[in-house]
């Protein structure tokens, strides 16, 4: 059975949250892909691709409860991310190939979410912004405050065996058509440093 669990300053252990809609005896149904702290409140995207609320975590009995259902058409079984843009708050899943390699992703879906109607849409642009992902790691930056970076850009580390699959993905260029991820530049000495399946190590410079 899997948890989610929390600890606040001054805590001397972690607190466990529950799940009303955890209603398989394996806990399956409760995987959690990512989590954000946006406008005062904390949420968590199911591999789903539904929304859960954490409530009453100052209280006797933390909780995720329902919040917002899947996109329209949406397939589970997705690895999906959270993150902000402005003020809206958005998810990004990434497209599985349709061959029969599960570890190898053809792009990226995003979806923008109407936080007073709880309806997605799909968007095609991060406009200025570059997002950063990866497994606990998610976050935007302004691609002009730092020179080199591509705006409107997704920078992914795959949780995959495949170094191959960390790299850049371009979202303009892949609205028609699937391009991919353009593989990072990399020399034999670093391809050893990387472990399967290792969390991302992005380094966030303050810009002068």
């Amino acid at each position: 059975r899997r948890y989610i669990a929390f600890a606040k300053p001054g805590d001397l252990a972690w607190r466990t949250l529950s799940y009303d809609g955890d209603d398989d005896d394996d806990g399956f149904k409760f995987l959690i892909d990512d989590a954000i702290y946006f406008k005062c409140n904390f949420y968590g995207c199911l591999n789903s691709g539904e929304i859960v609320l954490f409530e009453d975590l100052h209280g006797a009995h933390p909780k995720a409860v329902e919040f917002v259902p899947q996109p329209p058409n949406f397939h589970g079984g997705r690895t999906c991310y959270l993150f902000a843009l402005g003020e809206n708050l958005c998810m990004t899943c990434r497209d599985p190939c349709d061959d029969d390699d599960d570890y190898e992703y053809n792009g990226y879906t995003i979806f923008k979410l109407d936080m007073d109607t709880k309806s997605w849409e799909k968007i095609y642009s991060l406009g200025d912004r570059s997002l950063f992902l990866g497994n606990c790691c998610t976050f935007t930056v302004a691609a002009a405050d730092y020179p080199g970076c591509k705006p409107n850009c997704i920078y992914s580390t795959e949780e995959s065996i495949h170094v191959e699959s960390i790299g850049i993905y371009e979202v303009e260029k892949n609205r028609d058509k699937d391009i991919g991820l353009e593989p990072f530049p990399m020399s034999k000495q670093v391809e050893h440093l990387i472990p399967s399946l290792s969390p991302p190590v992005w380094i966030i410079p303050y810009p002068l």
